[in-house]
């Protein structure tokens, strides 16, 4: 488990992070254990790819690199959160 990641949910912190090549700035809303096993992030990306277009989207943490939490907030859940995604099997954090 990542505490910066949890932190970041906590606090509601953007993250910025390298994933498949190209820098991400997401606002994390959920953190756990996906059903496939590994650990996995979803959260509504700002900036990046593909196509630099805004939504949700879902991260393998195992090929995030370079994380850092911004300092810049953001006010709560996006419309269109699901707090009971199936894709998850344990939550470590939340907003």
């Amino acid at each position: 488990m990542d505490v910066g990641i949890t932190n970041a949910i906590g606090n509601k912190n953007l993250l910025r992070f390298l994933f498949n090549g190209h820098w991400r700035t997401v606002e994390p809303h959920a953190y756990g254990r996906g059903i496939q096993g590994g650990d996995k992030l979803s959260g509504w990306q700002t900036e990046g790819k593909p196509q630099d277009v805004a939504g949700w989207r879902s991260y393998t943490c195992s090929e995030v690199s370079e994380l850092k939490a911004l300092p810049v907030t953001f006010s709560g859940p996006r419309q269109g959160f699901n707090r009971y995604d199936p894709t998850f099997r344990t939550i470590y954090a939340q907003v």
